[in-house]
Formats: structure tokens, C-alpha cells, sequence
């Protein structure tokens, strides 16, 4: 597995993100590795690996899009596998019209340290930039570079220009030409590619991933975000199986998908057949039975019909009995009818009664209301005089001080008197000027206003009286206008009709409209006529389709008749043929031509004996098997050749009793001396084939064990001692048969064992041969047997016969069916014809009508125009009045208008002048003295100010001091206020109050606050009473209302009529209304009484009605069973008549019942059948039995059923044979799907293993990140599912009807989550802060984890992933799992303890991280050991944005000696290599 080390960009990239000469440099910043040897003799040194987790910085906006898009697009070739490629976008927008393109990208293996150079050159073709997609040149390449070419040293520039595209390729292939270890490759197509870095190491469907994890900036967790945990099993397992691997699978269902897809078709007609065949016998048995019980019924009907007659004779009898009672019940319900009335006539008088009660209680109540209206008016008084004491107080006291001030002043004024008396004079005379003065302006002011008011009501007047007439000219004229339009438009509408043609001039428009209703008349008259045509033909058609249903049903029995005989006839030859073409039949008759017919019974005879005599030979042959079989497997096991059987039964019974005994050959084999071994054969043959004990102690017993008769032997078994068969005797035999040598030597054991398997071999191919013919010969005596039970002598002539007529019935059947066919045609055309007609008819009257219509309509408006112009004419002169009206009226609301404004001015200034006047006259002294009363001065109004003024100043010069004389002029002005404010009272409230001081609780303040208070409640209390009265008067109007309108609702009539005499008073009503309630309830008595009488009579009658009722009814249920009418009745009751009538109908219904039982059990049989052959479940079936059973009515379904029997058995054993091959191809089907199903879940059983964390994690330290929770199904079960899987995979549809696929991995899905019906659960570790070990579902991670650790359990999961891939692979021992390139995770994850999660898991999993970001996020950028800063300069002059690597910051934590707890400081350096020169630019810091 190769590791990315570094990235090589040139002349690449939009203008705003410009890679002209960039590298990104992630080499030896990992572990050391042991290098790669290129050749025997070549030197091995440690490298390091790349950088195990580094981060690419640039700002955003810069330029990571890009570099994503370049460096994938040389792992992933295609338009459609572009990172982020949705939007549209493509690589032509990365490259200029005279750029030559270049990403490379140079790994290192993780093993071995060995480089490899995967690129990518792109250009324009003509170096020009065009719309079409073939004019942008891609091309791939791969290498192992050496010291001559390389990453460092590619022939990209040459003399500072680029190489063209074609002339890179050449150098490429030149440098390869000289060094055939760069091992260089050019793929021709995407494929090709792909393949080339599947064998170099490099997983390329992983990078497809990254793809989709890269489709957004961050957004890495919707690759791995799955709704459901299926669809991230699906996703794994996807992502892990090979389809290459499970084509064999998908082959072996495409092989024999025709047979498993009709393997459903053929089951179902096997259970269609064996279903019929089940149901055919119970027809044939239940027909018989049918026939016997259809006599009974017809005995019973005659006693039915006897029975009848005389219940018809009864009931005439009856019906003739009802006279007189009809008359009884009219004269009841007369009677009751009159005193309904009565009672009716109180009920209404109650009514009205009630009705008078409410109408006096309402006056009584409105009385009260009046009353209690008066008394709160008072209590109101009563509450403003105890709020007015105040004020009236305040007034005496002032009063009386300025009576007491004016007594001081009197007292010393009295040498001033003269002159007070003249200033008083003059102030009185003055201020009696001023009130009368004031007066006059204020009745000057009333008369004003109420002339201004009235001015006001005469404008509004005059107002009102313009709008109307104004309204009045506007109707008038909107009515002319109206009227002129219709004029207007029934003009213009004749015209029309004129240039229309419906008529020529407008004078004739009566005459075209009565000839126009002249030919609507006679054109009605055709249609009629054709609609009378039309609907005899339209009655036709039933009766020729029923016949034509009738031919078509007579015609499809015919044809059905004609297949069934041709199948029959059919299947007779074919069976024939298929027999005769047996060689075996031939053989066994010596002769070359078989006559079937002829040779059946002997063939069955002589197949009889051939099997037979195979068995017999097939049981010797099995003897002669068993019999070499217990050498055959001694020998098979390496062992020698056994003794006889008895031999080691015997040996095995003496050392049970624990005497230990040999089989003379055992005992012999352990010599190893062959010489020795023969000689002791020669001298002891007989010890040598029998017993040896190890002790001649043991002979006894030995004799005494085995004297048992289950150890007699047939053959001579001796029993010696070891020491016997050593010594040497006389008595041994000097001739013996020789001995098989395999008994004891293992040469010629292995030399029997040879002969016995060539015997065993050839004894099986014997017997396999022998059963073979057996299972033929049996098959064909089957078969022959068959055919002498389905067609005995005669038979298939007779069906050629049947075929026959059935041939000429059917021609028959089709020249019927094509004269009805005629028939209808012609029934069909004139129909047709008449149909046109009668539309076109229908057309033209359709046109004409509506032509008769618009004319009539035009002729009756055309009549209206003369009175519509006489009417315009009237509303327009109308309008002209009205008009004149208006103007009038609006000339008149003006001028009153102004005479309004005017008077209201002059009232405003007369009130003002009035209040002038009083403050003026409040100002004198003594002007309380002055009165309306006193006579008004001679002089005017000036003089007397004159006249005042100087009498005050000569009373100023001599008077009273100016102090007093203020005190008093200010207790004058003080009681001039408390005077007017008291004026302000009414005199009812003012002297109310005066009265109020004068009691006890006026004395002081709180008396009169108590007493107000009390005031108060008793207004509240008085106006709730008034309330109650008001809401009580309501209730009382709306009782009376209802009362009068339900009187009105009767229609009764006057309600005096009701009411005589009128009640005075409401006791009068009720006592009226208890009166009129006992005379109701005596008549309501009276009318129970007479209506229970007329119910009696009603009731007698009723029964005579019944009575004649039920005899008429059982006489019309006898009608269909009456004969004629019997001279006596039946003289019984009608119980008795209905139980005779019972009696005798449950006869006949047993009777008839008994038939019908068979009959139903015979179409009940039918009916089965036919439920059973035409149930949806046979209904796509189409087999010709079913046709026939189909067609065929119930009742000619039991004639049939032998023969459909005969036809059905062989057919049966047919399709049994087609189904045993096709389960055996499927169960092998099975079986292999069954195996990759264990495989898969293997799979997920190794995901969760290879997912286990590294130790270090807290919680977390071994546990396994993945973990699949399921339960599997038992073997036999399983087995049926997958059978399932393999059925709808055969058909193309699943149970649910969706499309299933027949790929090897559609499969395999289908079966794991076939083999786990409750589901799999997949759980995955959430990460937190504590790294707890707490799991979440994997469709949950969306809704419970956090952004952070939704991209870090994707991260996880691909990690996962991808070892998973590498296990799969057979890449485990180099615990390497590829690269992941992520854009920008950092921004949605930067907490530590997520990167260190990432980082862990990476690094146990032998992922390598390759991040890029925008965030210069220095706590989360320090835990990555390597760190390219890019930098995006922009470029005034070329209008362009370079980038360039800024900075390569390595961490050198792992060099770091031992901490001993002292703290070092050293420097690091950063540098920026030069972007074109070799050199490198100073130290930008330290």
C-alpha cells in the first residue's frame, strides 16, 4: 500500500488560484522503513514514510477547491467523477489555451519505501480554448522513478518553455526506452487506468468515497449519513464485495433463470392438476346420487294442491263476513272528531286568557316603573342637595362676613355717609344699568340662537329636498341611458342579423322568423322519424349480439371440443412415437419396428422379466461386493489382509476374558524373517490359520470359552500355544494349499488390494450399469402400462373419430358465427348511417332552433323600441325638472346657511357682552342689592359709570380707611363668587340644601358626610329597584309577545271572541283561566273515551280483516300450488290452516330439499371446481383442460370428468419430472448464494473486528468503534429464504412487484437481509470529551451527535472502511489502508480530543490524513506532525493569483529524548522555497 509523500503542480488552475510551479512536499516527516532493493546486488537503506497526518493552510477563497479537484481527477478519471462536479464545472477551466498541464504525484510504499509517480497532463488541442469536449486532451501515466527521471528531474520545461503535450509523452517513452525498471504506463481508456492502480496497490473506489465526502466544504458526514442501519450494511458491503467475484454466482441464475422463472408456472400447474384431479371424483360420485332424489317432491305437490283449494273457498267465505262494520267506525270517528273540536275551542280560550293576563301584568309593571322612575328622580335631588351644602355653606359665611366688614365700615363711616350713600347709589344705579343691560343681551342672545337653529333645520331641509331631486334626475337620466341602450342594441343586433343573413332587410324580419318556424316544424318531423329508424336498430343489436354470444359460445365449445380431441389424438401419437422410438422396446421384441398397439402386453411382459433379471443380478453382484468388502477396507486402511471372521471373534471373546489370544497370521506378520515366516507356514499351516495364546495355562479356559455355539466355525480353526507352533513335529501334514501371502506380508497385501479394488470398480459400474437399465426398463414398463390403461384396443380410433365430428361441428359452429357476424355488421352499418343522419339532422335543427330563437327574441324586442323611446323621452324631461328642483333648493340651503352663521356670530358676541357685563357689575358694591326686579336708570349705561366713578373717588378722598375698605372689597368679591356659584344651582337643589343645614347632621362635616353617604345608598338601592322593574317590563313585553304572536301563528281568529267576558283585573284571569282548565280536562276525558271506543270497533274490524287477510294471504302463497277450488272450506282456524300449510310445505320442501341436496352437492362440486380452475391463482395458467372446464356449465362438468381424468395423470407425472431437475438446479443455486451469504456476514463480523481501537483511549482502550447486532435464522429456514431470494431474482419482481436485479451483489444484499428478518442493528461509539463508551444507532448520528462528531465518526467509519477493503485484499499484513483527503474538516472539528480520536484510529488503521483548511486555528493545527502553509499572491501585471508554498512546518516531538523534568528551548526554522530558482531565499525567522 502506498503512501502520498509529495504533490507536483505546473501551469494549472483558474487565474484566481493559479499552481504554476508548486510542491507539496510530505515526505520523511514518518517512520523509518527499510528501503526498496532493486536488485540482488543493489544497497538497502532506511527511509522514512511521509507525513501519517498533515494539513495543507491556505486562506479561504485561495485555492483548496482547486487542488482537490486536480489531485483527485489523476485517481479518478471522467467528467462525472470531479470533485464537487455537480455544479457544472470542468478541469478545461483549469487549464490556459497554451498551458501544457501537469499533476503529479509521487508515493511511497509503506513497506518496502519504494516510489511510484502517478500524473496527469492536460491540454487544449491547437492551443485553443473551445466549447467541445474532444478538444481537450487528457492523458495518464504511471512510473517508478529512478535517479535519471523522477519527480525532481521531469522533462516538463525545456530551454524555459513547456514541452508540448505529445513531445512529454515522447520524453517520457525515450527515458523508458533507455530503463525498463520505470516500468512506464500509458492506459488507453478510464479503465484501463483504474485496473493499472488496482494492481499497483492504490484503491481507487476508495478516493470515489472521499469524492462524495469532499462534495462540500466539510461536509464529509453525508457520505456516511444513512437513514437506516440496511442502508449502511448495503453501503459497507457494497463498498467491500467484488462483482468480478460474484459473477459466477449471477451466471449460475442467468444460466438457468428461464427454468427458475417458469419453475413458479410449473408449480402452479402441478397444483392445478393435482387440485383438478382431487376434485373430479366427488363430481362424478355426487351426479350419481343426484339422479335418485328428484321423484320425491313431485308426490307432495299434489297433497299441496288439494290444501289450497279449500283455503281459497275459506277465504271468499271471509271477506264476505265485513259488512256493516265499516259503517260503525265512520259514525266513532265523527263522534270524536266533534268533541276534539270542543276541547280545541277551551284550549285556544286558555290562550287567550293567558294572553290577557300578560297584557295586564305589562300595565301594572309600567305603572311601577313610572313610580319608582319618580323616586329615584328624588333620591337623586336628595344626593346632589347634601353635595351642594358645601357650597351653600361656603355662601352664608361670606355673606356674613361681608355683612359684618360692611357693618365696620358703616360704623365708621357714619361722617362719610352722604357720600357712601351717593357712591352706593351710584354703584347701585350702575350695576342695575349693567344687569338689565346684561339681560337684554342675553334674551338678544336666546333669540339668536334659536333663530340660528331654525335657519339650521330649514337649510337641512332644503338640503334634503336638493339631494332627492338631484337623485331623482339621476335616476330619470340613468333610466333614459338604460332605455337608450336597449335601443341601441336591439338596432345594432338587426343589423347584425342583416349582415349575418338571417335576414334581408329589417322589415322582414316577421316574415323570416314565421318561415323559419315553418321548416323547424318539418324538420322536427325527420327527426322523429329518424330517431323511430334508429331505435328499432338499437333494439335489434341485443338480439343479435345474444345471438352472436350465443354462435361465438357454441363456436369457442366447438373449438375447445376440437383441441381437446386434436390434443387427445396428439398426445396418443406422440406417446406412441415417443415409445416406439425406444431402442429397448425393439431389442426386447428382436425386430427393428415396433407396433405399439400390437406389442404392448408383450413388452410389458418382457420389461417385466428384464428387470427382473437385473435385479437378480444386481443382488450378485452386491454379494460378491460384501463379501471383498471387509478386505477391501482392511487393506484401504493400510492394514494387512484379516483373518476369517470367526478368527477374530473367538480372539476377541478370550481377551474379553482377559486371555490374551493372536490370530495365527497376526502373530506371524510380526516376524520379520520372511524365510522363518514360510517355514512355520510348512510345518504348521493349521496353527498358522488359528489361535495363538500367549500362555498354554489358558487352554482350558480357552476350550471352555469358546465350546459356545456361537463360535462354531465351518472352516478348521486350530487353537495352540506360541510354543507349539516353534516346535518342530511329525504329525504336521506334508501337503497344504498355499496360503494368501496378503495375510501376513505387506507386498502382497497391497498387491491383493490392487486386485480387490479393480474387482470393486468394476462390480459398481456393473451394478451402477444394472440399476440403471432397471430404473429404464421400470420407466418404460410405466409408461407402457399407461398406454395400455389410456388407450386400450380401439381407443385411439375412436379418438380420431371424435376429432373428426368435433372438426365438422366446428366448421359448423365458425359459418354460424360469420352469418351472425354478417348480420350484425349490416344492423351495424345501418346504424351508422342513421346515426349520421340523425346527427346531421340534429345539427341542422340545432342551427335552425337557434336561428328561430335569436329572431323571435329580436322580433320581441324590436316591438319595444317605440314605447322604450316614449319612455326616454318622459325620464329625460323628468330629469330637466328635477333638475330645476335641485338648483332651487340648493339656492334656498345657502341662504339659510348664511342667515344661520350670522345669528350664531350674534349670539356668541351677545354672550360675550352678557359676561362682560357681569364681572363688571360683580365689581361694584352693593351690586348684590340690585334685582331684575328694580326699576332700570333713565341715564345710560356711560353716564351712570361716570356718575359712580366720581362719587367713589369723592367718597376714596373722605371715607373709611383703605384697609377696612379692602377687607370689605374683598369679602364683597368672595361672597359675589360663592353667589354665583350657588346661582349655578338649580333653586329645587339650592334650596334643598339650605333646608339640609338647617337639620342636625348639617351642623357639622361628618354629619354631612354620614348623611351623604346614607343619600347615596339609598340612591343605589332606589335605582336597582328601578332596574329590576325596567328588566322585569322587558320580560313582561316579551312574554306578551310571544303570547301574541303564538296566537297569531294558530290563526285562531279575533281573540275577543275568545274572551267573554273581558277580565277586569288579573285575578279575574285566573280565575277565568282555572275555569276554562276544568271544562278542557272534562273534554279531554271525553275525547279518551270516545276514541277508546272507536279503537275497540276499529279493533273488531281489524281482526275481521285479518282474519280475512291471512286466509287471503296463505290462499295467494297456494296460488302457484291450486288447482281448482275445492267445494268445502276449511272449516279450521287459521293456526291450524298455517300449521297444516307448514305440514304440508315442509313435505314438499324435504321432498324437494332431498333433490336439491344432490343437486347442490353436484353443482357444489361444480362450483369447486370451477372456483378451483378459474381462481386468480390459475389465472395467467391457460392450460386447454382449464379452458375446457371453464367453458363447460356445471351441469355437463360431471359427463366429463372421466375423460378430463384419462388426460390429466400423465400430464401430472410430466411436470413432477420437469420440477425434480429444476429444485436441483436451484438447491445448487442455493447452496452457492448460501455460501456468499455466510461470507458477507463474515464481512460485517470483520468490520467490527478490525474496527477495534488502540489502547490509550480511556473508555474507549479495545473497544470496537463498529458493532453489528443481529440474529440469524436456522439453517432450514435460511435455506427457504434464499430460495425465496433466488425465485423473485429469476422472475425480475419481488413480493411488493419492485424490480429485483440479477447482479451477484443485488444478490447477496437481498440474502443477508433475508438471512436476518428482525434486521441488523448497527451501533457505533459516540465521541465526547470523556470518550465514554457510550453507542448510538447508525441512523441516529445525524439527530444526536454534534457537527464535530458527525465528521468524526465518518471519519472513523472510512477508516473502518478501508481496512476493511485492505483485509478483504489480502493486504493485512501490511496493516495499510490508503489515504483520506479531506477539505476543511478542521472548521466543524477542531477540538482536541476529536482530532486525537482521528489521529488514534487513522493510525492504528494505516490511514493517512491529508486536511486542508482556511482556520489558522494554531491549538488544532499543533496536534498534526506536518503543516504546508500556501500562500495566493496576485499578479497586477498578468492580472492573476499564484500560489506558492509559504512555509513547511515539521514537528519534531518524536526525536525528543525522555522527559526528565526540566524544561529546553530550541529554534525552528521556516523556510520558503524560491518558486522558479534553485536557490533558497533567506531565513524569514528563527
Amino acid at each position: 500500500m502506498y503512501e502520498l509523500s509529495r504533490i507536483y503542480l505546473r501551469s494549472v488552475g483558474p487565474s484566481g488560484a493559479r499552481y504554476e510551479n508548486v510542491l507539496l512536499d510530505f515526505s520523511k516527516a514518518g517512520r523509518p522503513v527499510t528501503g526498496y532493493q532493486e536488485d540482488l546486488f543493489a544497497s538497502v537503506s532506511e527511509v522514512l514514510r511521509p507525513s501519517p497526518a498533515s494539513v495543507v493552510f491556505l486562506e479561504n477563497g485561495g485555492g483548496k477547491s482547486v487542488l482537490l479537484k486536480l489531485v483527485f481527477s489523476v485517481l479518478l478519471p471522467g467528467q462525472r467523477n470531479i470533485v464537487g462536479g455537480a455544479d457544472g464545472s470542468s478541469l478545461g477551466d483549469f487549464v490556459g489555451p497554451r498551458d501544457v498541464a501537469h499533476v503529479v504525484l509521487e508515493w511511497t510504499h509503506s513497506v518496502t519505501g519504494r516510489l511510484l509517480i502517478t500524473g496527469k497532463t492536460m491540454a487544449w488541442k491547437g492551443q485553443a480554448v473551445s466549447a467541445a469536449a474532444d478538444n481537450f486532451l487528457e492523458q495518464w501515466y504511471c512510473f517508478f522513478p529512478s535517479e535519471k527521471l523522477g519527480l525532481d528531474n521531469l522533462p516538463v520545461v525545456e530551454e524555459g518553455r513547456y514541452l508540448a503535450f505529445q513531445v512529454y509523452r515522447v520524453q517520457l517513452n525515450a527515458a523508458y526506452v533507455e530503463d525498463s525498471h520505470l516500468e512506464l504506463f500509458w492506459p488507453r481508456t478510464h479503465r484501463d487506468w483504474t485496473e493499472r492502480l488496482g494492481k499497483l496497490g492504490i484503491d481507487t473506489e476508495l478516493f470515489r468515497y472521499q469524492r462524495h465526502m469532499n462534495a462540500g466544504e466539510g461536509e464529509a458526514v453525508r457520505a456516511f449519513t444513512m437513514e437506516t442501519d440496511e442502508r449502511f450494511v448495503d453501503f459497507l458491503l457494497e463498498a467491500v464485495l467484488l462483482e468480478q467475484d460474484l459473477a459466477p454466482l449471477a451466471d449460475l441464475v442467468a444460466e438457468h433463470v428461464e427454468k427458475l422463472a417458469k419453475r413458479g408456472v410449473v408449480l402452479l400447474e402441478r397444483d392445478f392438476v393435482e387440485g383438478t384431479l382431487a376434485l373430479l371424483d366427488p363430481l362424478r360420485r355426487n351426479a350419481e346420487r343426484a339422479a335418485i332424489s328428484r321423484a320425491a317432491s313431485v308426490r307432495a305437490q299434489a297433497s299441496l294442491s288439494v290444501f289450497a283449494g279449500r283455503i281459497t273457498a275459506r277465504r271468499n267465505r271471509e271477506i264476505s263476513s265485513l259488512t256493516g262494520l265499516g259503517e260503525q267506525v265512520k259514525e266513532a270517528e265523527k263522534s270524536v272528531q266533534e268533541v276534539t273540536l270542543r276541547a280545541s275551542a277551551l284550549q285556544n280560550r286558555e290562550d287567550a286568557l293567558r294572553l290577557q293576563k300578560a297584557v295586564l301584568a305589562l300595565q301594572a309593571v309600567e305603572e311601577r316603573t313610572s313610580e319608582l322612575e319618580e323616586k329615584a328622580r328624588r333620591a337623586e335631588v336628595e344626593v346632589r342637595a347634601w353635595e351642594s351644602t358645601s357650597k351653600v355653606l361656603s355662601h352664608l359665611k361670606n355673606a356674613a362676613e361681608a355683612e359684618r366688614l360692611r357693618a365696620l365700615v358703616q360704623e365708621s363711616d357714619d361722617r362719610a355717609r352722604p357720600l357712601l350713600e351717593a357712591r352706593t347709589l351710584a354703584a347701585v344705579s350702575l350695576a342695575c344699568a349693567l344687569l338689565d343691560l346684561a339681560q337684554k343681551a342675553a334674551d338678544a342672545a336666546a333669540i339668536l340662537a334659536e333663530s340660528a337653529k331654525e335657519h339650521q333645520n330649514r337649510e337641512a331641509v332644503a338640503r334634503e329636498k336638493q339631494q332627492t331631486a338631484i337623485g331623482n334626475s339621476s335616476e330619470a337620466r340613468a333610466n333614459a341611458s338604460t332605455f337608450a341602450n336597449l335601443i341601441s342594441n336591439v338596432e345594432k343586433r338587426i343589423e347584425q342579423a342583416v349582415s349575418d343573413g338571417l335576414i334581408e332587410r329589417p322589415e322582414t324580419l316577421l316574415a323570416t322568423l314565421s318561415a323559419n318556424r315553418n321548416k323547424l316544424a318539418d324538420l322536427s318531423k325527420e327527426v322523429v322519424s329518424i330517431q323511430k329508424q334508429f331505435n328499432e336498430l338499437i333494439d335489434a343489436r341485443p338480439l343479435l349480439e345474444a345471438d352472436q354470444r350465443a354462435a361465438d359460445h357454441a363456436a369457442k365449445d366447438a373449438e375447445q371440443r376440437y383441441d381437446a380431441a386434436k390434443a387427445a389424438v396428439e398426445d396418443a401419437h406422440r406417446r406412441r412415437i415417443l415409445l416406439q422410438a425406444e431402442d429397448r422396446l425393439a431389442e426386447l421384441l428382436q425386430t427393428e419396428d415396433v407396433l405399439l398397439d400390437q406389442d404392448a402386453p408383450t413388452l410389458a411382459k418382457s420389461l417385466a422379466e428384464a428387470i427382473a433379471d437385473h435385479t437378480r443380478k444386481s443382488v450378485a453382484l452386491m454379494v460378491e461386493e460384501a463379501r471383498d468388502e471387509r478386505d477391501r477396507l482392511a487393506l484401504t486402511e493400510g492394514d494387512l489382509l484379516p483373518p476369517p471372521i470367526e478368527v477374530e471373534e473367538a480372539c476377541a471373546a478370550l481377551v474379553k476374558e482377559d486371555i490374551q489370544a493372536w490370530p495365527g497370521w497376526r502373530y506371524l506378520s510380526e516376524i520379520q524373517n520372511r524365510d522363518r515366516r514360510r517355514e512355520l507356514i510348512r510345518i504348521h499351516p493349521h496353527l498358522v490359520a488359528g489361535i495363538l495364546l500367549n500362555s498354554k495355562d489358558h487352554i482350558d479356559d480357552a476350550r471352555r470359552i469358546l465350546s459356545d455355539e456361537r463360535y462354531q466355525s465351518a472352516s478348521v480353526v486350530t487353537v495352540a500355544t506360541t510354543e507349539e507352533l516353534e516346535r518342530s513335529g511329525s504329525g504336521v501334514p506334508s501337503f497344504t494349499l498355499p496360503f494368501k501371502p496378503s495375510l501376513y506380508d505387506e507386498a502382497a497385501a497391497e498387491l491383493e488390494h490392487e486386485q480387490i479394488e479393480f474387482r470393486h470398480r468394476d462390480r459398481a459400474t456393473a451394478i451402477a450399469a444394472l440399476t440403471d437399465a432397471r430404473e429404464r426398463d421400470s420407466d418404460l414398463v410405466g409408461r407402457v402400462r399407461d398406454w395400455l390403461r389410456d388407450y386400450p384396443e380401439s381407443r385411439v380410433t375412436e379418438l380420431e373419430e371424435h376429432r373428426n365430428r368435433a372438426a365438422e361441428e366446428l366448421t359448423a359452429a365458425t359459418a354460424a358465427v360469420a352469418g351472425v357476424e354478417r348480420a350484425k355488421e349490416q344492423n351495424d352499418r345501418l346504424l351508422s348511417q342513421a346515426r349520421a343522419k340523425q346527427q346531421t339532422l340534429g345539427e341542422e335543427k340545432t342551427r335552425l332552433n337557434d336561428r328561430v330563437r335569436a329572431l323571435s327574441t329580436l322580433a320581441e324586442e324590436a316591438d319595444k323600441i317605440p314605447g322604450w323611446r316614449n319612455d326616454r323621452r318622459g325620464l329625460l324631461e323628468a330629469a330637466e325638472v328635477e333638475s330645476e328642483t335641485a338648483e332651487r333648493h340648493g339656492i334656498d340651503a345657502l341662504n339659510e346657511n348664511r342667515l344661520a352663521t350670522d345669528a350664531v356670530r350674534e349670539a356668541d358676541r351677545q354672550r360675550r357682552a352678557k359676561q362682560d357685563l357681569d364681572v363688571e357689575r360683580a365689581a361694584l358694591p352693593g351690586a348684590g342689592e340690585a334685582s331684575n326686579s328694580d326699576a332700570r336708570p333713565s341715564e345710560s349705561v356711560p353716564v351712570l359709570r361716570e356718575l359712580y366713578a366720581a362719587a367713589a373717588e369723592q367718597y376714596q378722598r373722605i371715607g373709611t380707611g383703605e384697609e377696612l375698605i379692602e377687607e370689605l372689597a374683598i369679602a364683597e368679591r368672595t361672597a359675589a363668587v360663592t353667589t354665583m356659584a350657588c346661582e349655578a344651582l338649580s333653586s329645587e337643589i339650592r334650596e334643598r340644601a339650605e333646608e339640609l343645614l338647617e337639620t342636625p347632621e348639617g351642623a357639622s362635616a361628618v354629619g354631612r358626610t354620614s348623611a351623604l353617604e346614607l343619600a347615596e345608598r339609598a340612591k343605589a338601592a332606589t335605582g336597582k329597584e328601578h332596574q329590576d322593574a325596567l328588566i322585569h317590563r322587558v320580560v313582561c313585553r316579551k312574554e306578551v309577545q310571544q303570547l301574541r304572536k303564538a296566537w297569531e301563528d294558530k290563526d285562531a281568529g279575533p281573540i275577543e271572541e275568545f274572551l267573554d267576558p273581558i277580565p277586569a283585573d288579573i285575578a279575574d284571569c285566573d280565575l277565568a283561566i282555572r275555569q276554562t282548565l276544568d271544562e278542557y280536562a272534562a273534554a279531554a276525558r271525553l275525547v279518551i273515551e270516545r276514541k277508546k271506543e272507536l279503537e275497540l270497533q276499529q279493533r273488531e274490524l281489524s281482526r275481521a280483516e285479518e282474519a280475512a287477510k291471512d286466509f287471503g294471504v296463505l290462499a295467494k302463497a297456494l296460488e302457484e300450488d291450486l288447482a281448482e277450488p275445492a267445494e268445502a272450506p276449511y272449516e279450521g282456524d287459521y293456526s291450524s290452516a298455517a300449521n297444516k300449510h307448514t305440514f304440508l310445505t315442509v313435505t314438499r320442501r324435504s321432498a324437494r330439499s332431498a333433490a336439491s341436496e344432490d343437486a347442490d352437492h353436484v353443482k357444489k362440486a361444480g362450483r369447486s371446481l370451477h372456483t378451483f380452475t378459474r381462481s386468480d391463482q390459475f389465472a395467467e395458467l391457460g392450460a386447454a383442460v382449464q379452458r375446457e372446464i371453464n367453458a363447460t356449465d356445471a351441469e355437463g362438468l360431471a359427463e366429463r370428468a372421466e375423460p378430463w381424468e384419462e388426460r390429466l395423470r400423465p400430464r401430472l407425472r410430466s411436470l413432477n419430472d420437469d420440477l425434480e431437475q429444476t429444485e436441483r438446479h436451484r438447491r445448487n443455486i442455493v447452496t452457492n448464494l448460501k455460501g456468499e451469504t455466510d461470507k458477507a456476514i463474515g464481512i460485517l463480523r470483520s468490520a467490527q473486528r478490525v474496527s477495534r481501537l488502540p489502547s490509550g483511549l480511556g473508555d474507549w482502550h479495545n473497544e470496537e468503534f463498529l458493532r453489528f447486532q443481529f440474529e440469524l435464522l436456522g439453517n432450514e429456514i435460511l435455506i427457504q429464504r434464499l430460495g425465496e431470494v433466488v425465485d423473485e431474482a429469476a422472475a425480475g419482481r419481488s413480493s411488493d412487484s419492485r424490480k429485483v436485479q440479477r447482479t451477484g451483489l443485488a444478490l447477496v444484499l437481498r440474502a443477508v437481509h433475508a438471512s436476518t428478518p428482525k434486521g441488523i442493528k448497527v451501533f457505533v461509539l459516540k465521541p465526547d470529551t470523556t470518550l465514554h463508551a457510550e453507542r448510538e444507532r447508525v441512523s441516529r448520528v445525524k439527530k444526536v451527535f454534534s457537527g464535530g462528531q458527525q465528521l468524526t465518526a465518518a471519519i472513523l467509519l472510512y477508516c473502518t472502511m478501508a481496512a476493511l477493503r485492505a483485509n478483504d485484499r489480502g493486504r493485512r499484513l501490511e496493516h495499510r489502508a490508503g489515504l483520506l483527503f479531506l477539505d476543511n474538516p478542521i472548521g466543524r472539528a477542531n477540538a482536541d480530543y476529536l482530532l486525537d480520536l482521528q489521529r488514534s484510529v487513522a493510525r492504528a488503521l494505516g490511514v493517512q490524513l491529508i486536511y486542508t483548511t482556511g482556520l489558522f486555528d494554531d491549538k488544532a493545527l499543533r496536534q498534526f506532525p506536518l503543516i504546508i502553509r500556501l500562500r495566493n499572491d496576485a499578479d497586477l501585471r498578468s492580472a492573476r493569483k499564484y500560489l506558492s508554498v509559504d512555509a513547511r512546518v515539521k514537528g519534531h516531538l518524536d526525536a525528543l529524548p525522555p522527559s526528565d523534568g526540566t524544561g529546553q528551548i530550541s529554534t525552528a526554522r521556516i523556510y520558503n522555497h524560491g518558486r522558479d530558482t534553485g536557490q533558497a531565499p533567506p531565513s524569514k525567522g528563527t
